[in-house]
């Protein structure tokens, strides 16, 4: 599938900073299930940038721009080659051996409720890849999917309380569980192609399981499948903080607002 992707992030302070710095993870990479055809990201205003990649493999794109300033805008499209692999990620940048997503973090630590729903799943004995399509489709079933912003995360034991939350808390909620059952999970941040849809306010997430013998496979628990041509991969992390399209600082100034308008579309259609 031949997928058009326009991404425009506008950040905007109340009193202006005298200059900003932005890491912005918003380009995808190419690896087995994705080819990116072309990529293209403007700034206004001008600043200095610097490509690079981040410790996990993501494209990274530092940004430096001088104010005083009360918008930045950036605007950033492109067009991906997605191919169905079943939720196989292969050969994409590894720069970490599995055991690392073993690690918990603030928003991925599972509480006794977690951690009894994770161990009531597919028995004991049942193998990781059982036990990670097990765990989709009861968080599929179980948790609601709603809007968010991309400053909140609700966290994996308040959202599975809750029953609902935006998909990378979801994300974070299966992650959780995988962890404890001893899986290593990571959480995928990218964009999600639905015929249709409207322009999106925020970035989609989704988790990848590790299985030993089969490498990465990835779980959606808001479509309650993997990751099948619609799923477009951009950035992965231990947790959504990890992957955050556009995350700083700023010298100065304050009231700080960032807004994201996403449309992805099928290339040639509307």
């Amino acid at each position: 599938m031949r997928l058009a992707i326009r991404h425009e992030i506008a950040l905007t302070w109340d009193t202006p900073p005298r200059s900003v710095i932005e890491h912005l993870r918003i380009e995808p990479r190419n690896h087995e299930g994705q080819h990116v055809i072309g990529w293209r990201t403007d700034v206004e205003p001008h600043g200095r940038r610097r490509m690079a990649e981040d410790a996990f493999g993501n494209a990274f794109d530092s940004l430096t721009v001088d104010g005083p300033l009360r918008t930045l805008t950036v605007r950033a499209e492109g067009e991906v080659e997605t191919f169905d692999t079943t939720g196989f990620v292969r050969h994409s940048i590894e720069r970490f051996p599995p055991e690392l997503f073993l690690r918990d973090s603030a928003l991925t630590a599972p509480d006794a409720a977690l951690r009894d729903f994770a161990n009531e799943l597919g028995g004991s004995e049942a193998a990781p890849l059982a036990r990670g399509h097990a765990l989709m489709d009861a968080l599929h079933e179980r948790l609601d999917h709603a809007s968010c912003r991309d400053d909140e995360f609700a966290g994996a034991a308040k959202t599975f309380a809750a029953g609902r939350g935006h998909a990378r808390d979801l994300a974070h909620v299966f992650i959780a569980c995988a962890r404890a059952l001893e899986i290593p999970a990571r959480i995928a941040v990218g964009h999600l192609s639905i015929e249709g849809a409207e322009e999106r306010d925020c970035v989609h997430g989704w988790a990848e399981l590790y299985v030993d013998g089969l490498g990465w496979i990835g779980f959606d628990p808001v479509t309650g499948r993997c990751p099948e041509g619609a799923h477009i991969r951009v950035a992965t992390g231990i947790d959504a903080i990890d992957a955050l399209p556009v995350r700083g600082a700023h010298h100065g100034g304050s009231g700080e607002k960032i807004s994201h308008r996403i449309a992805v579309h099928v290339a040639g259609g509307r």
